[in-house]
């Protein structure tokens, strides 16, 4: 398969984040990605959220449904009293050939993580583009994904474009 031109760092995080964790472009396939969050979270965090991504990603058919019946759920995200780190975890739960079919995320109740409006919806936003497929975190500090706290919903063209390359290949193809 012959490639499309990438930049240098949009590159490096498709590897790093992608890749090295995976052994090859993980990613979703099948659309639309149906999404619970424990009623303690807004819908309107959730659907801002769900746009984010999809602005970035729906040229190339990531779609995400927000559905009210657990069971129905390719990815639930749900509050507890307490995670191991930070305001939350999530990752992908369900890997098959290189497919992410199912994702889970915790999140603490504190208010400094879930606070109606842009915390949460930076919070759930976060977690999404882990369970997406990219595992760490972007070294620019603007972006969504930098850090568990950043303060905006927000992507660098080099976030945009290694999500846009990820999603653009077929999954368990190799970048080198």
């Amino acid at each position: 398969i012959r490639l499309p031109a990438i930049s240098e760092q949009a590159k490096r995080y498709v590897i790093d984040f992608n890749q090295r964790p995976y052994g090859s472009n993980t990613r979703w396939a099948n659309f639309p990605i149906r999404i619970y969050a424990d009623p303690g979270f807004a819908r309107a965090d959730l659907e801002r959220a769900n746009a984010f991504w999809e602005n970035i990603l729906g040229q190339h058919g990531v779609r995400f449904q927000v559905v009210t019946d657990k069971a129905s759920a390719n990815i639930v995200f749900e509050l507890a009293n307490s995670v191991p780190v930070g305001c939350g975890e999530e990752n992908p739960t369900q890997i098959e050939n290189n497919i992410i079919k199912a994702g889970y995320g915790k999140y603490s109740r504190e208010p400094r993580c879930t606070t109606p409006g842009d915390v949460a919806t930076i919070a759930l936003a976060h977690g999404i583009g882990h369970i997406l497929g990219l595992r760490g975190h972007t070294p620019d500090n603007i972006d969504l994904m930098s850090t568990p706290n950043v303060p905006s919903l927000s992507a660098s063209s080099a976030l945009r474009e290694s999500m846009q390359y990820i999603y653009r290949l077929p999954p368990g193809t190799k970048v080198t």
